[in-house]
């Protein structure tokens, strides 16, 4: 889609939602950082047989999460630098225009729904 959005064009709509779900996520990654600090400061000095497993098991899902977060953020923020470049919009593989139904239902899609 090599053009800039004006206000009243569909890319605009488009680039609107992915500033505020790159901010809802960038809060998500901030909430679980700080309770990671919160954990590291209220864990008992106490320790449980089984604590220590469970503290893992709590921590790989947080990592998880946080991964899973942090992939998301980086491919709103690829989409938004598109945008600025004019090139969003066109599948990675084909280099044909993806659909704006498509791009309205998954907006960091990058590929259309052909080579998907």
């Amino acid at each position: 889609m090599d053009q800039q959005p004006s206000s009243g064009d569909p890319l605009n709509t488009l680039e609107k939602n992915l500033v505020t779900q790159l901010s809802q996520v960038k809060k998500q990654l901030e909430k679980l950082e700080h309770n990671d600090l919160l954990e590291q400061e209220t864990l008992p000095e106490v320790i449980e047989l089984g604590s220590f497993a469970w503290e893992a098991d709590v921590r790989s899902g947080n990592q998880a999460v946080k991964a899973n977060l942090m992939r998301i953020y980086l491919k709103i923020k690829d989409c938004l630098i598109k945008l600025k470049k004019g090139t969003y919009g066109l599948c990675e593989k084909c280099h044909k225009n993806i659909s704006l139904e498509r791009l309205a239902v998954l907006p960091t899609a990058s590929t259309c729904a052909v080579c998907f």
